[in-house]
C-alpha cells in the first residue's frame, strides 16, 4: 500500500504542479495580450481625442471664416494694388495745393513685394516746403486722413529756410497688396 499511495502521492503533486506552471504560462500570456490591447486602446484613445480636436478646430475655422473674409475685405480696402502706387503723387499734390505747399516726391528703389501673409511697401522721398500751419496740416492729412495708403515714415527733418518757410523732408514707405 505504501508503494501505491506514493505512486499516487506522486501523481497528483505532479498533476498540481503541471496545473500551476500551465496556470502561470497561461497568466503570463493573457497578461501580455491585455498589456498589448491596454496600449492599443491608449493609443486609439489618443488618436480619437486628436481626430476630435482637429474637427472642432476646423467648425471654429469654418465659422470664423465670414468674419476673416470680412477683415480681409477691409484690409484689401485700406491697400492699393501696387501698379496704383503711381497716383500716389498726384494724391500728395492734391493734398498740398490748397494749403500753398510746394512739394516734391519720388519713390526710391524697387518695391518689395507682397507676400499672403504681409503687405508689399514702396520706399519714397518727399520733399515739403510752405508754411509751418500748412505743412502740419499736410502731414495730419497724409498720415490720419487718407483712405487709401498707409504710410510708415522712416525718418524726417524739418527746417526753417530764409524766407521764412519750413522745409520738410520725409523718408517713408508705403504699402500696398
Amino acid at each position: 500500500m505504501t508503494k501505491e499511495f506514493k505512486k499516487e502521492l506522486f501523481l497528483g503533486l505532479g498533476i498540481i504542479i503541471i496545473s500551476l506552471v500551465a496556470f502561470f504560462v497561461i497568466y503570463a500570456q493573457l497578461e501580455t495580450k491585455l498589456s498589448n490591447l491596454s496600449t492599443s486602446v491608449s493609443s486609439a484613445q489618443a488618436s480619437i481625442n486628436h481626430k476630435s480636436q482637429l474637427l472642432a478646430d476646423l467648425a471654429e475655422l469654418k465659422r470664423n471664416s465670414g468674419q476673416a473674409s470680412e477683415y480681409r475685405r477691409k484690409m484689401e480696402a485700406l491697400l492699393p494694388e501696387r501698379d496704383q502706387l503711381y497716383n500716389y503723387q498726384r494724391y500728395l499734390e492734391n493734398l498740398a495745393a490748397p494749403r500753398k505747399l510746394n512739394i516734391n516726391f519720388n519713390f526710391q528703389g524697387e518695391p518689395v513685394a507682397a507676400t499672403p501673409t504681409a503687405p508689399g511697401s514702396a520706399s519714397f522721398n518727399l520733399d515739403v516746403s510752405g508754411s509751418m500751419d500748412g505743412i502740419l496740416l499736410f502731414m495730419r492729412d497724409v498720415e490720419l486722413k487718407t483712405t487709401r495708403n498707409i504710410v510708415s515714415i522712416e525718418n524726417f527733418d524739418l527746417t526753417r529756410e530764409e524766407n521764412g518757410n519750413y522745409k520738410l523732408q520725409i523718408f517713408g514707405k508705403t504699402f500696398f497688396r
